[in-house]
């Protein structure tokens, strides 16, 4: 249950892109936010609280993988953004 969000993540990956994300999210991308601050806006914006920080770490560890210029030059948050949307977290609380 621990690595839920990362195996959400995985799956989302492997999916089509998203079609929405919130403008909030556009201008993290595009202003090539630093990714402790991404995080912790997206769980601000989303949660109404701050990451843990093993929540943090655990993310980072897959911002940092998913970025690595191979892959992309800067991280995509839209993916972490539906995480949280669809955690037990924010549905039971919104």
């Amino acid at each position: 249950a621990r690595d839920a969000p990362l195996a959400r993540l995985k799956v989302l990956q492997l999916t089509t892109p998203l079609a929405f994300v919130p403008p909030f999210v556009a201008d993290l991308n595009s202003a090539n936010a630093e990714p402790r601050t991404a995080i912790e806006t997206l769980y601000l914006t989303v949660l109404a609280r701050r990451p843990t920080p093993a929540e943090t770490d655990r993310l980072l560890s897959l911002v940092d993988a998913k970025s690595s210029p191979a892959a992309q030059p800067s991280p995509d948050y839209g993916p972490l953004f539906w995480i949280l949307i669809n955690s037990s977290e924010f549905v039971v609380n919104r």
